[in-house]
């Protein structure tokens, strides 16, 4: 679940600069600049070698420079953010969850602000975002029982932030991105987003590119490299279960009874072949990570469970979706079950509190230990359990 603050209001405020900045090739941005360490500011060309080094990146329209003065966290650069910047993010509660409100427009509006932007060459460079976004999101980790407080806004922080996951590969997605491009210049502006603000979409933008390329087509070379690059799009951003072998090898930092249970369950898991089966072992170990993670004292194994959880989470949604198609087979029993195990994964990725959890188990273990059970009764816990958000 997202969320949303009152800076997400302040954007109703503005829909005709909203829907000038869609259409806007440059977005937000006004120009690209070199921003040196010495505080210099210079043009793209300049450099910053004489300024002790810096990074480049876009600077923002006026109108984008008016709105963040007045408060509304709108097209942060994470690449960015000093740590005046990152101290005001810490104090002000609301700010980092008005950006994640961003960071979500961007992914479900098709870029959102930077729906044409995010081909704009140089406006944005991904390795010094993700380095911005981990600076931004250590600040809290480092916080004691900050995940423990707000493992919701933990979990969507890691999962929305601009970070890099796998550094290997997002490097191979950018060179094989640079290969396309050098073979098919027209591929220049998927390669400037796929540097900018890549995310999982890009694989089937790249495959749709492809089957438009006609004769080209017959390049083997071209064939090859676009289809390792989509392929490689959907290994970094597609969601998968190679977190397990992560999980695995951290949590023998947690305490010894949810070690052996985490690790058995991985175990399980390789092992069952029903989806049902798979649902009700992914249930659980988001629980358990959930518990780990919650009492874990190192920010670095704290995001790697977070990590490993977001995995999880993606993983137990595909086969709950799978098993969906069982469901009129169901006995009433079984359809409890099910509902026990969506339960416990929701309360894995933090949707609801341990007070409603335990609530929640507690209905559905009267409901499943009876046999017969009178129907005001049944819908009596049946309509509490519809809160739940499954």
């Amino acid at each position: 679940m997202l969320i949303f603050t009152q800076h997400f209001y302040a954007y109703a405020h503005e829909t005709d600069l909203i829907k000038n900045l869609k259409e806007d090739p440059k977005g937000p941005f006004e120009q690209i600049r070199w921003f040196c360490n010495d505080g210099t500011i210079l043009p793209a060309k300049a450099g910053c070698s004489k300024n002790g080094g810096g990074i480049q990146h876009a600077d923002w329209k006026p109108q984008i420079k008016s709105l963040r003065e007045q408060g509304l966290p709108i097209a942060t650069i994470f690449a960015a953010l000093n740590d005046h910047d990152l101290e005001k993010i810490k104090k002000d509660q609301s700010l980092l969850p008005a950006m994640l409100v961003e960071r979500h427009l961007v992914a479900a509006d098709n870029g959102w602000i930077y729906q044409r932007a995010k081909f704009y060459r140089g406006a944005l460079q991904f390795e010094d975002e993700s380095k911005g976004a981990k600076n931004l999101l250590s600040i809290f980790l480092y916080q004691k029982d900050w995940i423990k407080n707000n493992f919701l806004l933990a979990r969507e922080a890691l999962r929305l932030l601009p970070i890099e996951r796998n550094s290997t590969a997002m490097s191979e997605i950018r060179g094989l991105a640079n290969a396309i491009s050098d073979i098919s210049p027209n591929f220049l502006e998927l390669r400037n987003k796929i540097h900018s603000i890549p995310g999982l979409s890009d694989a089937m933008a790249v495959r749709n590119w492809l089957n438009r390329q006609g004769s080209a087509k017959s390049n083997k070379s071209l064939v090859e490299k676009t289809e390792n690059l989509a392929s490689k799009i959907e290994e970094v951003f597609g969601g998968n279960l190679e977190s397990s072998h992560i999980l695995d090898s951290i949590i023998w930092n947690s305490e010894l009874k949810a070690r052996k249970q985490t690790s058995n369950l991985i175990e399980q898991l390789v092992q069952v072949k029903t989806t049902r089966e798979k649902l009700a072992l992914l249930s659980e170990l988001l629980l358990q990570v959930r518990y780990i993670a919650e009492k874990e004292d190192s920010p670095f194994i704290a995001e790697k469970l977070l990590d490993a959880s977001i995995d999880i989470e993606g993983k137990a949604f595909q086969y709950a979706i799978a098993n969906s198609k069982n469901h009129p087979k169901y006995s009433r029993h079984e359809a409890l079950e099910e509902l026990r195990y969506l339960t416990r994964a929701v309360f894995g990725t933090g949707m609801i509190s341990q007070r409603a959890y335990f609530a929640a188990e507690a209905a559905l273990s009267r409901l499943l230990e009876k046999n017969e059970i009178n129907s005001t009764e049944y819908w009596k816990e049946l309509s509490y359990l519809a809160n739940i958000p499954v």
